[in-house]
């Protein structure tokens, strides 16, 4: 036995819905907007690549603090630059770089869609992903573009 949506849909011979899922539809959020729980497609980024990147232009000797401050120089030009690139293939409202945990682990992604779950319908079109991953490739970042979802985006 049915629900009463389909017993009625029967009745009337109309099809069965495809769906039954019963969430409002997916919204797409601003970077600046509050969601709880917010979903991200976008690329990842090893942290551990850009360290080393940032190890070859260091002069020897530095004192700590003065390390720290171009570290902080350094990755905020890259990831701005990287989001510049992005945007101007697809101009999304956030792009941005992000602070996820995966597995407990922290993880920067790339972000090129912000949303209040995910749903394809917001994505790029194929031919702009595959520029957007030739940039990213060309970093020296080769993971697999995708959602990220849960409590733990920061």
């Amino acid at each position: 036995m049915g629900t009463l949506h389909h017993d009625l849909c029967r009745m009337l011979y109309l099809p069965t819905p495809l769906t039954t899922d019963t969430r409002p539809p997916a919204k797409l959020l601003s970077q600046l907007s509050r969601y709880p729980n917010p979903a991200l497609w976008g690329f990842p980024i090893d942290q551990d690549h850009i360290a080393a990147e940032f190890r070859k232009t260091v002069p020897p000797g530095l004192v700590e603090h003065d390390r720290l401050s171009r570290l902080q120089i350094h990755c905020r030009q890259y990831f701005s630059g990287l989001a510049v690139q992005c945007n101007d293939i697809w101009d999304s409202p956030t792009t941005g770089v992000r602070n996820v945990r995966s597995k407990g682990k922290p993880k920067l992604i790339m972000s090129i869609v912000k949303c209040t779950r995910p749903d394809d319908r917001f994505l790029p079109p194929p031919d702009k992903i595959e520029e957007m991953r030739k940039i990213v490739v060309a970093l020296g970042f080769t993971g697999e573009p995708g959602w990220f979802t849960g409590k733990d985006i920061g």
